[in-house]
This record gives C-alpha cells, structure tokens and sequence, in this order.
C-alpha cells in the first residue's frame, strides 16, 4: 500500500467517523468547519468512492470555506455520492432542487430523492 492508498483509507475512516457524528446529532456547521482544513483528503477519498466524503464535500461547498456557498458543485458531489446508494446524499440533494440551489428548482424531483433516501433509512428523509 503506497501512501497514496494511505491517505485515501484513512480519510474514507474520517469521512464514516464525521458522518456518525453528525448522525448522532452534532452541530453540522462546527463538524464543516473542521473538515475545511482537511479539504485536500475528502478530495482524494471522494476520487476513491467513499461516499461518505463526497457527501461532506457537498456540504462543504453549501457555504463554507473561501469561495462561499457553491450549490453547483455540491451537487456535483453529491450524485457522486449518490451513485453508490448514499440516503443523506439523496436528501441533500433533494433540498437543492426544492430550493432551486445550482439545480432547476423541482419540487416533484426534491420529493423524488426525499423518497429514496427514506427508503434506504435516511433519518431526516423519513422525518
């Protein structure tokens, strides 16, 4: 294993760790604002399929960091995430389109991704 494979193992652990976390209930903005300094790894985890890091990518780009809220690139990252059956990602992503944030604004679709999410167990989908 090169340290290539390293960095990318123990950011996807980051990643699953952040995502307990916020699970469980922590502030998100405290939890984002420490994944900022961190940015380069979720990049290099999210390459390699953690979903869990591309998710916290999008979340980060929903208004952290220097450039401000960027909703086009969170979505970006979270149909990455999407793409491996990841139920917050489905959320978050349904709330871009039911706002219309760097997505058409859909609400038939917003509702669409609530479901699915809900169906795999996303807490908040099924609230």
């Amino acid at each position: 294993m090169d340290d290539h494979d390293r960095a990318s193992l123990l950011a996807q652990k980051d990643a699953d760790r952040i995502l307990d976390t916020i699970l469980s209930g922590a502030d998100i903005n405290r939890v984002i604002e420490s994944m900022a300094e961190n940015h380069e790894s979720w990049l290099l985890a999210s390459e390699f399929g953690s979903p869990s890091a591309a998710w916290l990518l999008g979340l980060l780009h929903l208004g952290q960091g220097e450039e401000g809220s960027r909703p086009d690139r969170a979505q970006t990252y979270f149909r990455r995430a999407i793409g491996h059956q990841h139920a917050p990602s489905m959320t978050s992503l349904g709330a871009l389109f039911w706002t219309g944030s760097g997505v058409p604004c859909d609400k038939e679709t917003a509702a669409s991704w609530w479901k699915r999410a809900a169906e795999l167990g996303d807490p908040e989908a099924q609230s």
